[in-house]
């Protein structure tokens, strides 16, 4: 692991938002399977107790997907965090085989990010994207592949950094359906789990699926193999 790099807090600019980034005393890189260059405190992968999700690191891209994109998907998860009243760190409850806490940290939303996002179901939709491909690099330990075709049923293909090309198709790859709420009530996120697992049935003969639900009010997430 090479040498912790002693720098003072500062502020850069992504699209329409401003990144605060705290001092990197005493903090490393995660490596991760993306190479997203997440951030966290100590332990790579934990941070007092709960893991990292860190928005700031989604805007390096990955891979296969462009920072561009990428960017795009964490100003809007920022503003849909933002409009819920949530800090520039917030703690998430992720269900998945067994439930997990993570620490948020989102960037910080300006009048012109907020003109950016206007619309509630594309920020919506396209911010839960950003949540769920950093879900799926800490608990699998796969990347975003690419974009699925419009009519399987599904999102994104995600799996291994260093996926063979050569190989049949679909083999060390699984779908990733993802969903975002704005505010869920008590029931909700169940419900549009069992909704998303009806929706990617037709093409279950293909490869497994994951199903990734975002409810940016509480915030909380479940996540569902198939």
């Amino acid at each position: 692991r090479s040498p912790v790099r002693q720098q003072g807090a500062g502020t850069r600019c992504c699209g329409g938002l401003q990144v605060v980034e705290p001092p990197l005393h005493g903090r490393i890189r995660c490596p991760t399977t993306a190479g997203a260059g997440l951030l966290a405190k100590g332990n790579p992968m934990d941070v007092e107790g709960s893991r990292e999700l860190n928005l700031v690191g989604l805007t390096n891209g990955f891979p296969m997907i462009s920072s561009a994109f990428c960017q795009v998907l964490a100003e809007a998860a920022s503003v849909c965090l933002e409009d819920q009243k949530h800090g520039l760190d917030v703690e998430m409850t992720v269900t998945a085989s067994e439930p997990r806490a993570y620490s948020v940290r989102r960037l910080e939303v300006t009048k012109q990010a907020a003109n950016t996002y206007v619309d509630d179901v594309t920020a919506t939709e396209w911010g839960a994207l950003g949540m769920a491909f950093l879900l799926v690099q800490d608990l699998y330990e796969d990347t975003v592949l690419q974009q699925s075709c419009r009519g399987p049923g599904f999102d994104y293909w995600i799996g291994e950094a260093d996926n063979d090309e050569e190989l049949p198709p679909f083999q060390k790859k699984k779908r990733l359906e993802v969903s975002g709420i704005r505010h869920a009530g008590p029931y909700d996120i169940d419900k549009r789990v069992r909704k998303k697992l009806r929706q990617v049935s037709p093409s279950d003969g293909v490869a497994s699926a994951v199903i990734v639900v975002v409810d940016f009010g509480a915030p909380a997430s479940k996540v569902v193999d198939k």
